[in-house]
């Protein structure tokens, strides 16, 4: 018999390696796993942001007039009366000042510097701050007032029935008039400090003749442009040139009325603008008769002159649309919807309470919401 012989250690490693391979998919899975749930968490994250986003924001402030009350708004301010006192509240509903007033049944308007508070006849003029700076009383009727920085411009009908503007300086001197015999006055406004137009239709005409009259911080008129055959919707001041947006057309003029473009727009109504820094420009117009406040708004037509020209679809029940820096506002009774200047919608805002109409603020982030006999102010998101 063979001596017992000793075993022989098996060398193979390869045994081992199934159960290493096992290991590896088992922690390849679980790696995977965690992936995934850090993935859906994060996503999850995202989409609560986003929902958090779309729904914050808009806190509506009650304000203490209504809509029938006289109010004006200015970039950082607001005015009004009520009863017989003039009220300036700031955007956060802060009350800067109140006082009253020497008449009753007045309107107010104001500029960055001063604001005037006027009747059919009587015109008194404050500071910002709430100074009383003169009082000026006229013949006839007063049918519009409007403030620079440091002039106020009155629509004055005489007993007559031939209308002038008469522009006063802050001591309530005349310090020149304008007469425009023959034409009907459609619009006046101070554009920048003391800069001033005037937009007339010369009634005498066989075709309508509109005519823009602008005038330099000195009360020089720098510009005399007629335009025959439409009527004008809005007129956008810039440095060198200007936009009339007439009924027909946009058209980029200098201010001798040299025509630079022309886009056809037959159809549409202007709704808003928009002008930075750089003068970039942007306008907004919805489909004639939809911008009552009232109807829904389908789409609108988004213009930057000399580049895009865009038509971007609503949502339901809009009833009015703004611009802002970087933004296309879309206002529904309970919703505000952004876009970007694609015309991609960038996010829903839910607001508390069912609007009736808006009335975007000079800021271009603030707003007026009128609901039920009552005004509000939002800020923008």
């Amino acid at each position: 018999m063979f001596p017992p012989q000793p075993r022989k250690r098996n060398t193979k490693r390869g045994v081992k390696a199934p159960r290493n391979k096992g290991r590896k998919r088992r922690n390849n899975t679980f790696g995977l796993i965690g992936i995934i749930l850090a993935i859906c968490v994060v996503l999850g994250l995202g989409v609560w942001w986003i929902v958090s986003a779309t729904t914050a924001g808009i806190n509506p402030k009650e304000l203490a007039f209504t809509p029938d009350m006289s109010y004006h708004a200015t970039e950082d301010s607001i005015y009004y009366i009520s009863e017989q006192n003039l009220s300036c509240i700031d955007y956060a509903n802060n009350e800067k000042w109140t006082l009253q007033l020497p008449l009753t049944g007045a309107s107010v308007k104001a500029s960055s510097s001063l604001v005037a508070v006027y009747s059919e006849s009587v015109v008194v003029a404050y500071s910002k701050t709430g100074e009383q700076l003169c009082t000026k009383e006229f013949y006839g009727k007063i049918k519009g007032v409007s403030c620079g920085q440091d002039y106020i411009a009155v629509l004055n009908e005489d007993t007559s029935g031939v209308s002038k503007i008469i522009m006063l300086n802050t001591k309530g001197e005349e310090v020149t008039t304008y007469d425009f015999s023959g034409k009907f006055i459609v619009d006046f406004d101070f554009t920048s400090g003391n800069a001033f137009y005037i937009y007339t239709i010369d009634s005498g005409a066989v075709v309508p003749v509109a005519r823009m009259m602008s005038y330099n911080g000195d009360l020089a008129n720098t510009g005399n442009i007629a335009v025959e055959g439409q009527l004008l919707q809005k007129v956008l001041f810039l440095k060198d040139t200007l936009y009339m947006v007439g009924t027909n057309h946009l058209m980029k003029m200098d201010y001798i009325g040299n025509k630079q473009s022309e886009k056809l727009i037959y159809g549409w109504e202007y709704a808003d603008s928009y002008i930075d820094k750089n003068e970039n420009t942007r306008i907004l117009f919805v489909p004639g008769g939809e911008n009552t406040g009232q109807a829904n708004i389908s789409n609108i037509r988004y213009v930057e002159p000399d580049q895009k020209d865009l038509f971007i679809q609503m949502p339901s029940s809009t009833i009015g649309v703004s611009l802002g820096k970087d933004k296309i506002y879309a206002f529904t009774p309970t919703m505000i919807r952004t876009y970007n200047s694609d015309g991609t919608a960038t996010g829903d805002y839910e607001v508390p309470v069912t609007a009736e109409k808006y009335e975007p603020l000079p800021s271009k982030q603030h707003a007026l919401l009128f609901s039920q006999d009552k005004v509000y102010i939002i800020t923008l998101p």
